[in-house]
């Protein structure tokens, strides 16, 4: 053997170096663009997911307290000590509100 083949033996090995190598690279290119995709699905998901949730949650603070006379009558005696002792004072801790407000319009009077 001489030096012709072990250079067309060398060729061939860095030309199979070089397609491995562009096929790992093209391999982890798609594999990451595909690990994307799900990771921005998953997303949309949990955030789709949690406004329901929150939007429930929500709801069912309103019925609660919208029904709930004692509030009302607390409200127009203008008893605020009261109303917040009683309605404030739970919803205080729950992560769902920045700020509560009771409206009436005729009487223009707003407790917040």
């Amino acid at each position: 053997m001489g030096k012709p083949l072990d250079k067309k033996l060398g060729l061939y090995v860095n030309l199979a170096a070089l397609v491995s190598l562009i096929a790992t690279i093209l391999a982890i290119y798609f594999f990451v663009g595909s690990l994307n995709a799900n990771a921005r699905q998953t997303d949309r998901q949990l955030l789709a997911q949690s406004l329901v949730a929150a939007a429930e949650q929500n709801e069912f603070w309103a019925a609660d307290y919208g029904w709930w006379s004692v509030a009302l009558d607390y409200f127009n005696d203008g008893d605020t000590d009261a109303l917040a002792a009683s309605m404030a004072a739970p919803i205080q801790d729950h992560a769902g509100f920045d700020f509560v407000i009771l409206a009436q319009e005729p009487q223009q009077r707003v407790y917040g």
